[in-house]
């Protein structure tokens, strides 16, 4: 979905989000907020969750998340 070509695409759609949001999830935690406060009912409806969030979410995941240990065999070439 996003390449190389649409880079500064991605790159306004981080800027928006995280000035609207303080942290990663925030915009989830805040609709449960609103949607827990009145209610007495256990029942959560799904929300989708919008595109922008959801990319936020995903690049700060790569970001933390991202590890990659080359692996060297005996012959001293790395392994995929």
């Amino acid at each position: 979905m996003f390449s190389e070509e649409n880079m500064e695409d991605m790159r306004k759609i981080l800027d928006d989000n995280c000035t609207l949001y303080d942290t990663p999830g925030s915009d989830y935690v805040e609709d449960m907020k609103h949607h827990n406060s009145g209610e007495a009912s256990l029942k959560v409806k799904k929300k989708r969750r919008e595109e922008g969030n959801v990319f936020r979410d995903m690049v700060t995941a790569l970001c933390l998340c991202h590890n990659v240990t080359p692996v060297i065999n005996n012959n001293g070439e790395r392994e995929l």
